[in-house]
């Protein structure tokens, strides 16, 4: 009976070490494809850095230009507006010349009409003055 209990036992050590061989074994390829993981992982992230990277300078490049189009067209605006208005104060001088050039003949034609009418019917002239 000890033979057996011995033998038992030395077979049940013999696999017990094995277990504990095959686990330690089974953890180096573990932690080895671990570290490959880590590598790909790192790699994966440098590529993605990268892609944020030029894109963030693409979308950077996009914006100035828009900013630089919207400034060029403010000015543009600003210039066509600031045209609009010395072309309207032009005309506008043109029309008052105009309408004082109508005033000053009118006031002449009425003037030579009153002269006209007082001539013909002084008795008005005196409604006038009263």
């Amino acid at each position: 009976m000890d033979t057996i209990l011995v033998v038992a036992l030395s077979v049940l050590s013999t696999l017990f070490v094995l277990l504990i061989i095959g686990i330690t074994v089974g953890l180096r390829k573990v932690l080895k494809k671990s570290k490959e993981h880590e590598k790909q992982i790192k790699f994966i992230n440098n590529d993605i850095s990268q892609v944020n990277n030029s894109l963030y300078d693409e979308i950077r490049k996009v914006s100035e230009g828009i900013y630089e189009n919207i400034e060029e067209l403010r000015k543009e605006n600003y210039f066509a507006h600031d045209e609009l208005c010395k072309r309207m104060d032009e005309q506008n001088d043109v029309l008052h010349k105009i309408i004082g050039d109508k005033d000053r003949d009118l006031d002449r034609r009425f003037e030579t009409l009153y002269q006209k009418l007082y001539e013909h019917f002084p008795q008005l002239r005196k409604n006038k003055e009263e």
